[in-house]
């Protein structure tokens, strides 16, 4: 499969994940493939695993020749992933950024190409997104937008990039939060607070909270498939199990021929209402049942 669009694929220390993800990766035919990995931590364990990863990358016969970048060091989640982000966009306009626990469908390759050419003049459309963890349609010809910008599998230009800080310092700007406030319903802003707050407290090697928060505050939008796209083959963690039941959720299929979005460049309340209140909703027994049964019965008719 060939797309003209550069690809950033982000690893470290797990073998069985990157065998399963490069498989996708190695047959497509792009404008460029950059592969980062992290460097191991100061033990045998590690060392061993970094090692195996890098083998399967320089024994995997790509349709096109990567551009490799391995770590000597070890820089945490936090800082090798935002600084692979910026070396890759000091050489590409835009592209496409996987992680090693996600397995694309191929469909995903072409929404993001097709996303990157439309919406690349917009101010408004700063992000496709391939993951709809409530997308339960095996079939689809739509995409929305959304204020959900869901990093599992996802594409952007560089100068949206240029906007992103690791260390989110605006957060402590009272002006910002006011203005994000002003933007957002309350329920919208109690999932923003408390997912921003977070960084600051127990999430302090992460990255992407720093990118939501980026677009959340230039108020941009994200170009979202009607079905989903991307598969999470990771296991829940610290960083996952706190917000997200959505791991494995199965990938559907665009009919890019009749591909449509939204006459207005807004944001689907519908689906963007139904995503906080299956976040806001995790402390009240019944509503939090009521939520993941739903989840649970789409999930499991998309699987059927």
């Amino acid at each position: 499969m060939r797309v003209d669009v550069p690809i950033l694929y982000c690893c470290y220390n797990r073998p069985y994940n990157v065998k399963k993800s490069i498989a996708v990766l190695k047959n497509i035919k792009a404008k460029n493939i950059y592969i980062v990995c992290d460097g191991p931590k100061k033990n045998i364990s590690d060392i061993k695993k970094c090692n195996s990863v890098k083998k399967i990358l320089n024994h995997t016969n790509f349709r096109t020749k990567p551009i490799f970048k391995f770590r000597k060091k070890n820089l945490g989640c936090k800082n090798s992933i935002s600084q692979a982000i910026t070396w890759f966009f000091k050489n590409e306009k835009s592209g496409i950024i996987l992680e090693d626990d996600l397995i694309p469908s191929y469909d995903f390759f072409k929404f993001c190409e097709y996303g990157l050419k439309r919406y690349k003049n917009s101010r408004k459309i700063r992000m496709i997104s391939g993951t709809n963890y409530i997308g339960f349609k095996n079939h689809s010809n739509n995409y929305f937008f959304s204020k959900h910008y869901i990093i599992w599998g996802w594409a952007t230009w560089k100068d949206a990039w240029s906007k992103y800080d690791v260390e989110m310092k605006d957060w402590n700007k009272q002006t910002i939060k006011n203005k994000i406030q002003k933007y957002n319903t309350k329920a919208e802003f109690k999932f923003l607070n408390e997912r921003f707050t977070q960084f600051q407290n127990e999430y302090k090697d992460t990255w992407d909270i720093q990118w939501y928060f980026t677009c959340t505050k230039n108020n941009w939008l994200t170009m979202t498939p009607e079905t989903n796209l991307v598969t999470n083959i990771g296991i829940k963690g610290t960083h996952s199990n706190k917000y997200y039941d959505t791991l494995h959720l199965r990938t559907g299929k665009i009919d890019f021929k009749v591909l449509k979005g939204p006459s207005q460049i807004k944001n689907n309340e519908d689906f963007d209402l139904e995503v906080n209140n299956y976040f806001n909703f995790k402390n009240n027994l019944m509503k939090k049942f009521y939520y993941k049964l739903k989840y649970k019965l789409n999930r499991y008719l998309l699987n059927y």
